[in-house]
C-alpha cells in the first residue's frame, strides 16, 4: 500500500511552505490529494478490477445496468462473452450514421446469437445486436475502479510511493492554483504531467516491443475548480 493521508499532506505543506494550517486548511489539502488520486487513476488505469464483473442477458432487452463499482460504460477496459470473444465499443452517433440507421431508442435492433457491439446509454450499457436469449453471466467485463476517498489521517493511498509522488505534485499544484499563484501551479502540474506521461509510456510499451493501444476511456479529463 501507499503512504498515509497525513504523510502526503505533510509533503504538500512542505511544498507550499505552510507547515501548519493557515491559508490552506487540512480539509482543503485532503480534497486536492483525493482529486490527485482520482486523476492519476483515470490517466493510468492503475486500479482495474482484478476479477471481471458479470452481466446476464434477457431476451430482447437492449440496455443493462453495470456493477455498482463501475461508474459507467466509459470505465470499461474490456468486455467479452463468457467464452472469451471480445465485444468492442461503439457509440450512438456511429450507429445512426450507418446505412441501417439503427435507433437505440426504438425496437429496430436485430436479434443475434452474440452481440456485436456495446455502447453507452447514460450509465447503462446497450448492445447491438441485442440478445435474443436468456443467459446468466453471459458477459464478463473489467473496468477502472473509483478509488475510495481518503478521510482519516491513517488512511493509505492505493498507489506505490513513486505514484504517490505524483499525487503530491498534483495536490501542490491545486493548492497554488486556488491561491492564484499560476507560475507555481504550472511548475507543479508540469512535474505531475511529466511523471504521469512517463508512467503511461512505461505501462503501454511492455517488454518485447508489444504495443498496447490506448483507450479513450482510460485517458484523463481534469477540470480544475478554482473555488475552494
Amino acid at each position: 500500500m501507499g503512504r498515509m493521508l497525513s504523510t502526503i499532506r505533510s509533503a504538500v505543506r512542505t511544498n507550499i511552505e505552510e507547515p501548519t494550517a493557515n491559508y490552506w486548511t487540512d480539509a482543503n489539502l485532503n480534497k486536492y490529494i483525493n482529486e490527485g488520486i482520482r486523476a492519476l487513476n483515470r490517466r493510468t488505469s492503475l486500479l482495474v478490477s482484478e476479477t471481471p464483473a458479470t452481466l446476464s442477458f434477457v431476451a430482447d432487452q437492449v440496455s443493462y445496468s453495470l456493477d455498482s463499482d463501475c461508474a459507467g460504460p466509459w470505465r470499461i477496459i474490456r468486455m467479452q462473452t463468457d467464452d472469451g470473444e471480445e465485444i468492442l465499443p461503439t457509440d450512438i452517433r456511429q450507429m445512426r450514421s450507418t446505412a441501417a440507421a439503427v435507433d437505440p431508442k426504438d425496437d429496430t435492433h436485430d436479434s443475434s446469437t452474440n452481440p456485436m457491439r456495446y455502447y453507452a446509454l447514460g450509465r447503462k450499457v446497450g448492445f447491438y445486436k441485442k440478445p435474443d436469449y436468456d443467459e446468466t453471466d453471459a458477459i464478463e467485463y473489467w473496468f477502472i475502479e473509483t478509488p475510495t476517498a481518503l478521510s482519516s489521517d491513517s488512511d493509505t493511498s492505493p498507489f506505490s510511493d513513486e505514484e504517490d509522488d505524483l499525487v503530491e505534485f498534483y495536490a501542490t499544484g491545486r493548492a497554488f492554483l486556488v491561491a492564484q499563484d499560476l507560475q507555481k501551479a504550472q511548475l507543479w502540474f508540469s512535474l505531475y504531467n511529466a511523471g504521469a506521461q512517463g508512467f503511461t509510456a512505461d505501462v503501454s510499451s511492455p517488454a518485447g516491443g508489444e504495443t498496447v493501444p490506448p483507450t479513450a476511456r482510460a485517458q484523463e479529463a481534469i477540470h480544475f475548480n478554482k473555488r475552494r
